[in-house]
């Protein structure tokens, strides 16, 4: 049987070649969307009066950004994509926290928070899921609510509005096994009143429930709880030689776990001493638990540092203080980052006093704790292995030619240390001062985003109509003295300047167990850096 001399091509792919065609190209649906990026120049903001009498003063205010010889930027070496859309988790939005490695891998987990601001989301909080971090493909880990239905059939992990902790809940790993041999994950959930809400939970590396690990319930008669874990942690094995255990966000008074006035002492739970499942119930700390300096709340994340910083334990905090009620105007707490001694990391502690009133804009970053309506902390996580710790500063240099004007970057090495602290900021970290109607005291004034804003004398004093606009959340990272530098911007979060804005959106972080990506949610989904 004779074959042919020349080789012919497939039948499918002769086909496939003939049946193709290019489809007619079409203009895409112009879209603004807020989305990510990373911080190049120090932005600012300029107020300009438009109205000044004796009962007013309102203006507008412009952001801008400009070259500085003092701002590192990581710009020209770190990217920044979506790992994962918000539709992975039915629109809602996400705490997050990446995988250590071992039993648990390297994906990244991802809590619900419920819808938040986002509209035509299914709202189921306490949902764990799992994202792969090569391909985004996410899946379903674990449902805290089928858990506490366990303990209290009818129950769920949802839970109402209370100053902004709302559906909050935290994450943490025990990758050795530290309090019984067995590795878990650590989950807590917070709430005013019901103990099955109030609590620090076990899941097994493999999705399975692994039960209880202690109940906040002192102050259950009263209705209100005393202490609240809003934030847990685990040390490194580093660490463990000296604080073997876990960390959670609390309320208490010294040398008592119950309160009478407004301290958010942190607890420690002693890996040599605690039983786990045992309640913090009383006034008297079970055996095991410990008071720390973590005293400012309620704490938002707890991380550890190196030896460049002078603490080894930090948390960040933000308390919205009291909600207006009867008459009574809402009293803002504040905001910041403090060490495991008391001591406040930014601006190594100092408050800028006076405020200089040459200053055309002040520097909310250099007061080491503020009001929230100039910084709402949301998380905080450590750069141990130093990839996104450094930054180089970006000098320009405009050419122009034919009439074309053209701008060029260019940067100097090595790069400069700018810090390891990550922190996630739902502010923008921008203010203006404007001088009181009729008079010369200076105010500070918060700014998220540009448009009208300014003062008022009415019958109940002096209100400050805030900028309606929104530039979205922030990162920051602080060096060893304190300083603060924006690293990325951009996040879609709320813009709201009270608690609501915790329960509209969330933008968490967290490194993954290599340290070569910086995960981010908010909510629009995970992205990666």
């Amino acid at each position: 049987m004779s074959h042919p001399s020349r080789p012919q091509t497939r039948g499918p792919a002769r086909r496939l070649r003939r049946d193709h065609r290019l489809e007619d190209v079409r203009t895409l649906e112009e879209r603004a969307l807020m989305a990510p990026y990373v911080s190049a120049f120090p932005r600012s903001a300029t107020y300009t009066s438009v109205t000044s009498n004796t009962t007013t003063n309102i203006g507008t205010v412009a952001i801008s950004t400009a070259a500085s010889a003092t701002f590192p930027t990581a710009a020209p070496f770190t990217s920044v994509s979506q790992l994962t859309s918000s539709t992975s988790f039915g629109g809602d939005i996400v705490k997050i926290k990446a995988g250590p490695g071992g039993d648990f891998g390297k994906g990244v987990y991802a809590i619900s928070r419920g819808a938040g601001a986002n509209t035509g989301a299914i709202d189921r909080p306490g949902v764990i899921y799992r994202v792969d971090p090569a391909t985004g493909k996410t899946s379903v880990f674990f449902d805290l609510t089928s858990a506490i239905k366990q303990i209290d059939p009818g129950g769920g992990a949802s839970n109402p509005p209370a100053s902004g902790y709302s559906n909050w809940y935290d994450i943490a790993f025990d990758s050795e096994g530290y309090f019984d041999g067995r590795t878990s994950m650590f989950v807590s959930v917070s709430d005013r009143s019901d103990p099955n809400k109030n609590a620090v939970y076990r899941i097994a590396p493999d999705g399975t429930f692994m039960g209880e690990f202690t109940q906040l319930t002192d102050g259950q008669t009263a209705g209100r709880f005393n202490a609240n874990p809003t934030a847990i942690y685990v040390p490194p094995a580093e660490q463990q030689t000296f604080l073997k255990g876990l960390f959670t966000g609390g309320t208490a008074t010294s040398g008592a776990a119950s309160s009478t006035t407004s301290t958010f002492t942190a607890l420690f739970f002693d890996a040599n001493a605690f039983r786990p499942g045992t309640p913090v119930a009383s006034q008297t700390l079970p055996t095991g638990v410990t008071q720390t300096g973590l005293t400012l709340g309620p704490q938002v994340g707890i991380i550890s540092a190196n030896s460049k910083y002078f603490n080894p334990i930090y948390s960040a905090y933000t308390d919205f203080g009291t909600p207006a009620a009867g008459g009574i105007p809402a009293r803002p707490g504040d905001s910041g980052i403090q060490g495991i001694d008391g001591t406040l990391l930014i601006n190594n502690g100092v408050t800028p006093n006076p405020i200089p009133a040459s200053l055309s804009t002040v520097p909310v970053d250099s007061f080491p704790t503020i009001s929230t309506l100039l910084r709402r902390f949301q998380d905080i996580a450590f750069d141990k292995f130093g990839y996104f710790s450094s930054g180089v500063i970006l000098t320009s240099a405009a050419t122009t030619t034919n009439g074309t004007t053209t701008t060029a970057f260019t940067y100097a090495l090595p790069p400069i240390f700018a810090g390891s602290v990550f922190a996630s900021d739902l502010a923008t970290g921008l203010s203006i001062q404007i001088v009181t109607p009729g008079g010369t005291a200076v105010n500070l004034i918060p700014v998220q985003g540009g448009g009208q804003t300014g003062l008022q004398v009415g019958t109940n004093g002096l209100s400050a109509l805030l900028s309606s606009g929104n530039l979205g959340g922030r990162i920051v990272r602080i060096s060893p003295n304190g300083t603060v530098y924006n690293f990325a911007e951009g996040f879609n979060t709320s813009g709201s300047y009270s608690s609501a804005a915790f329960t509209e959106s969330s933008l968490t972080i967290s490194f993954s167990a290599d340290g070569t990506i910086l995960y981010a949610s908010d909510n629009d989904g995970i992205w990666q850096f």
